[in-house]
């Protein structure tokens, strides 16, 4: 003989310990929708059963009424609890039904016909079997879990439904005074006995479910990382080509630039000497030849320090060094010798140290391509009888040079953008130039860890310092 209350203590256990364990199972996966509400379930369920126990305690009027109300509200929430994590429409008049029926049934028939229990058991099956057939509707229309499980699950929650609804009709035609918790019924008994096995099945059954749905996340991602490395690796391949190419156009270029550096070098080598020969040929040049002779000169000297800026320009880009020790008055002395053909080295004025050490570790054509911008720079912007001072001094373990000249100056509040690519003062337009010569300068010395400085005031001349370290720092 089955123990009716030994089993519904059974049944509140399980209950609460299975309630317990979805708030864990929720506590870890908190975006799945539902879960909570699996557990607060299963614990309002524990506590109906409990209340059904406990008539002997309690009033009988307030356990039936209280104990059924727990019981179907919290079948209406597991049953919105599963639409919800199946991403279904919540059935809202369901549940108001259900609820419905139980605030205005269970109160009425309690205290109308207290001793007719068969009423109120007819009623609970029928009502409880069909939130059961709801929740089985809903795995009906689900897609989205495994086939066998969905299967699974209507059989389970359609086979249970239906036992309640059955359970429900047959107590009409027994003993309507027969209480099913205090007589001892075999019948009764099975029925408690099938809601146990039940209710292990379900939770079995909605644990899968949810597993089911981790499984599937886990695939989706697996599949969207899977196609954002495929996407990724095309991007790279892609790159690499478009690299290839490039390094492939940057060769060539580099190629064809000193191809034209050379190529330009030697005519105008022939333009500068052709030059300096008519003026040497001539027995009384006027002054308008001789004024055209040094403008021919003077546009070759700074088309060769064009020349000589590009090419260091694409060395910088390179990034190669190719460091030397320097002695900075040696380079200074060739940078004048550069400006003596021009009849300009008369206009450059040096003034150092002379116990000062001022030798530094640099690449050789890069720094001379920046002291012979400063300078040409310089001689450029200041009337051609004013000189051009170089002043070389030593700080520490740095080496300073000052390239100063009383030239038309820039103005003050675009002081800060002399340096960068292809900015001339606007004082400067009616002078011929490209924007390049001090941007150029800036960068080779930063390539050495040097630091380029400018002050200026309109009319004042132009004061330009060029701070440079003795020693390259190792790379």
């Amino acid at each position: 003989m089955l123990d009716v209350r030994t089993l519904l203590i059974v049944i509140c256990i399980t209950s609460f310990l299975l309630g317990i364990g979805w708030f864990v199972i929720w506590s870890a996966q908190r975006k799945l929708r539902g879960l909570r509400t699996f557990g607060v379930t299963l614990i309002m369920f524990s506590i109906g059963i409990a209340l059904m126990s406990l008539r002997d305690i309690i009033d009988p009027f307030y356990s039936v009424i209280l104990a059924n109300f727990l019981i179907n509200l919290g079948h209406v929430w597991i049953a919105d609890g599963i639409a919800r994590f199946l991403n279904q429409p919540r059935r809202w008049w369901v549940g108001g039904a259900a609820i419905l029926i139980t605030v205005t049934f269970w109160p009425l028939a309690t205290y109308l016909a207290p001793e007719n229990v068969g009423i109120r058991v007819a009623m609970a099956g029928l009502l409880l079997g069909s939130l059961f057939g709801v929740m089985a509707l809903c795995f009906w229309r689900d897609r989205s879990l495994p086939r066998p499980l969905r299967w699974s699950m209507m059989a389970l929650l359609s086979g249970h439904g239906a036992f309640l609804a059955v359970r429900g009709l047959l107590a009409l035609f027994q003993d309507p005074t027969s209480d099913m918790v205090a007589d001892e019924n075999m019948l009764h008994g099975l029925f408690f006995l099938e809601t146990l096995i039940s209710m292990i099945f379900i939770f079995v059954g909605l644990v899968a479910m949810v597993a089911a749905r981790l499984t599937a996340d886990i695939q989706d991602k697996n599949r969207a990382l899977t196609l954002e490395v495929d996407q990724r690796r095309a991007l790279q391949e892609d790159l690499s080509a478009s690299f290839a190419k490039e390094r492939m156009l940057r060769q060539e270029q580099q190629y064809f630039l000193h191809m034209v550096s050379h190529e330009f070098r030697t005519p105008l080598a022939v333009i500068d000497r052709a030059a300096e020969m008519i003026g040497m040929l001539l027995s009384a040049p006027g002054a308008p030849v001789l004024t055209r002779i040094a403008a021919i000169r003077d546009a070759v000297r700074r088309l060769v320090i064009l020349i000589d800026t590009f090419l260091s320009m694409e060395r910088l880009d390179e990034g190669a060094l190719r460091l030397e020790p320097l002695d900075m008055p040696a380079m200074i002395d060739e940078v004048r010798r550069h400006f003596a053909e021009h009849d300009a080295m008369a206009r450059i004025v040096l003034h150092h140290q002379p116990d000062a050490v001022t030798t530094i570790e640099g690449d050789r054509t890069m720094l001379h391509t920046v002291l012979v911008n400063l300078v040409d720079n310089a001689l450029k912007y200041s009337p051609a009888e004013e000189p051009v001072t170089l002043s070389l001094s030593t700080v520490g373990d740095r080496v300073t040079l000052r390239v100063e000249d009383n030239g038309i100056g820039i103005p003050r509040r675009e002081v800060a953008s002399v340096g960068t690519r292809f900015f001339r003062a606007s004082n400067a337009r009616a002078i011929s130039g490209t924007g390049l010569g001090l941007y150029t300068a800036r960068r080779l010395a930063e390539t050495h860890g040097g630091q380029l400085s400018v002050d200026s005031d309109i009319g004042q001349g132009t004061r330009i310092t060029l701070s440079l370290p003795k020693q390259q720092k190792a790379v």
